[in-house]
């Protein structure tokens, strides 16, 4: 019979500042994978916009208005949606699948965010590039990752959960790294 071992949950190990650079865990928000049926991507995006928020554009991120801050939803893909911290739309023409237990948010901030990123993502995350309202699917190490960019002092991304561990150990390193070699 197989033997389970337990495991750390991730809030033992996060907040964690190391150079200036502080890596935390997302409030964990209902997230809702939505994707259009083909052809009635433009009905989806008059459902979202009744919930004042309509669907991305590619690599774009709309916020919720300004009472429901944490609304948002993030361009995840070829006619794919996340909508974060909010209940999608009833009968909308797509499909709609809950996918909060699947993936695990963190925020990167501090001076050297970008630096430490750079050592982990193909994508140039620069705030000259990669402005606020902007999302990229890519791959942190091996590690396939949503990153989006909500304001100038650091940036949020979203990995599989079962993949969280992962991630926590390599940026902590990457961070360690800078800290030590600016």
């Amino acid at each position: 019979m197989a033997e389970l071992l337990p495991s750390e949950p991730l809030e033992t190990l996060l907040p964690e500042t190391i150079g200036g650079c502080r890596l935390a865990l997302l409030p964990q928000d209902r997230l809702t994978l939505i994707a259009p049926y083909q052809g009635r991507r433009e009905e989806v995006d008059l459902a979202l916009r009744s919930c004042d928020l309509g669907f991305p554009a590619p690599n774009r991120v709309i916020e919720g208005p300004g009472g429901r801050a944490g609304e948002r939803i993030v361009w995840w893909g070829r006619e794919a949606a996340m909508l974060i911290g909010t209940d999608a739309p009833r009968d909308m023409p797509a499909a709609v699948t809950d996918q909060t237990d699947g993936w695990r948010g963190f925020r990167l901030e501090g001076g050297a965010h970008v630096d430490v990123l750079a050592r982990l993502v193909p994508v140039d995350l620069r705030v000259g590039v990669f402005a606020p309202g902007q999302a990229a699917r890519t791959l942190l190490g091996h590690m396939s990752v949503t990153v989006v960019r909500r304001d100038e002092a650091g940036l949020e991304f979203y990995v599989m959960r079962s993949m969280a561990r992962t991630a926590v150990h390599e940026i902590l390193s990457a961070m360690a790294r800078v800290a030590a070699y600016p």
